[in-house]
């Protein structure tokens, strides 16, 4: 009963043990989700750590062409307050910094201001939903857009109106569903706290689909984000609203005169949230900033945007093959199967560093195989680096990923015929390395004469004018008995010669 005993005991210390072991390699990073799986990189605000650019129609660093103001403001210096809500106070923590807030600047026309918002990405990312939690009442009609190429063009994710079609000349996704136009999170109350979200794919279909995809890639994928206010809109207030929704401007005219007093400022934001991740097609666990050269993660709340590729991909954005991997056309991973649809290797003995895909070399292989190596090395040749180049034949027992595998061809300069027009030597079988003999020369490298032949030289060798045979080197004729004895020589050399073969045979068959 106690060896029973004890062996319970040591197997429960030994399943205590793997169990820590396991859980010190999660921790470490050393069990990675990317492992025959797809993945990403974890989800975060892709405003913190960057600059948000702000545009007034009515001050001096206006981005619009023409201003909506009809008369120059009455107190230039509350224009824009920037110094006192910077627009970095939309990303910072709500939760250690929840009196913060950006203030747009100041007009004597509340309804016709317009401000903008833009966030300029280094790279491609992927945004998943925009979130804005207003200190003032929400726009009366907001625009949120996106560039896809840094800038050079944009493309209108969603227009925010109370009335869409006085607006935008739209319907109501509440009465059409899919319209680029809702009047959700439009409305002036509640007077602060208002949110306005934008989720970039729509919930609402009830289909589950692969973010990689290029349906989803072409709504998710961005360089560049831009919330346009347009039109401002006053809360339904008492007339001495309390003191949370007064904005700073509003507080700082108080004490002025009654025309200064009319100044406002239409907008106030606590918090812009653009929840999305680097772009890195499913191939990647993590992101480094995108202009370091390191490959080692940095604990910050930045999202960076160069990917740390698996699944024998490469580039910023895990979007090729790495170099030795394009057996089989790049495909992004599929993150609702699971599928990591790895990068296939090219099969090239060692003889080569890189390949490229050839659709024609794939679609000759039915579809299994389409690489093609670059520069094959140690005098290989071919799609694979599977043969030797001219000039050399396969040395038949070394294996054809040995760096040694290719010989040079040893033919006789005065029994070979000369190399052929555009190679530099003498040619030879590829498998054998038999070369090529001038008329009545024999042997692998073309150096005695056959039998039956005479008199080797440049000319290759004169055949016997005996009967049966004659002396190879003088030409004289031959008895039965020499004859004999000159056959049984070339029969032991014939049959060593098999042998050989054989085991250079073999060798070649290797996979």
């Amino acid at each position: 009963m106690r060896v029973f005993s004890m062996r319970g005991k040591s197997r429960h210390q030994m399943l205590l043990a793997l169990c820590w072991l396991f859980l010190a390699l999660t921790r470490s990073g050393a069990v990675s989700r990317c492992v025959d799986h797809a993945c990403s990189p974890p989800i975060g605000n892709l405003a913190s750590g960057r600059t948000l650019i702000t545009h007034s129609s009515c001050c001096g660093n206006s981005s619009f062409l023409h201003s909506p103001c009809p008369h120059p403001p009455v107190t230039p210096h509350l224009l824009c307050p920037e110094d006192t809500h910077p627009s970095a106070h939309m990303t910072d923590d709500p939760f250690l910094h929840p009196d913060t807030w950006w203030a747009s600047g100041a007009g004597t026309t509340v309804q016709e201001q317009q401000d903008e918002i833009r966030l300029d990405l280094e790279a491609r990312f992927c945004l998943s939903h925009v979130v804005l939690v207003f200190r003032s009442p929400r726009p009366a009609a907001m625009a949120i857009e996106r560039s896809a190429d840094f800038g050079k063009t944009w493309e209108v994710l969603k227009l925010f109106s109370h009335n869409c079609s006085m607006e935008f000349d739209l319907p109501d996704d509440f009465t059409q569903p899919g319209s680029l136009c809702t009047s959700r999170y439009a409305s002036a109350t509640p007077c602060s706290g208002g949110e306005v979200i934008l989720r970039t794919l729509d919930p609402s279909s009830g289909k589950t689909q692969d973010p990689y995809s290029p349906e989803a890639l072409a709504r998710l994928t961005l360089t560049n984000l831009r919330i346009r206010l347009l039109k401002a809109q006053t809360c339904p207030a008492p007339l001495n609203p309390p003191a949370e929704w007064t904005s700073p401007t509003a507080s700082a005219l108080t004490s002025t005169s009654s025309t200064e007093s009319s100044a406002y400022t239409p907008y106030a934001i606590y918090t812009l949230l653009a929840r999305g991740t680097c772009l890195c097609y499913g191939h990647a666990e993590y992101c480094v900033p995108y202009n370091s050269s390191q490959d080692t993660r940095q604990d910050s709340d930045m999202v960076s945007g160069r990917c740390l590729c698996t699944h024998h991909t490469a580039g910023n954005h895990c979007e090729k093959c790495a170099p030795l991997y394009n057996d089989r056309p790049w495909r992004p991973a599929n993150s609702s199967s699971g599928e990591s649809n790895p990068c296939q290797k090219c099969q090239c003995h060692g003889h080569a560093d890189s390949c490229h895909f050839s659709q024609r070399a794939w679609l000759s292989s039915g579809g299994t195989s389409g690489g093609v190596c670059d520069d094959c090395r140690h005098n290989t040749v071919g799609r694979r680096c599977q043969r030797c180049r001219p000039g050399y034949h396969r040395h038949p027992s070394l294996p054809l990923n040995s760096p040694h595998t290719c010989t040079r061809c040893w033919c006789d300069p005065q029994g070979s015929l000369p190399p052929r027009p555009g190679e530099e030597r003498p040619w030879c079988h590829p498998r054998s390395g038999q070369c090529h003999c001038k008329s009545g020369v024999g042997g692998t490298s073309c150096r005695h004469c056959l039998p039956g032949y005479w008199g080797f030289g440049g000319d290759g060798c004169k055949p016997c004018t005996c009967t049966h045979s004659c002396d190879p080197t003088n030409g004289q004729c031959l008895d039965r008995s020499a004859i004999c004895l000159i056959h049984d020589q070339i029969l032991y050399r014939l049959t060593q010669k098999l042998k050989l073969n054989s085991v250079w045979l073999r060798a070649y068959n290797e996979p």
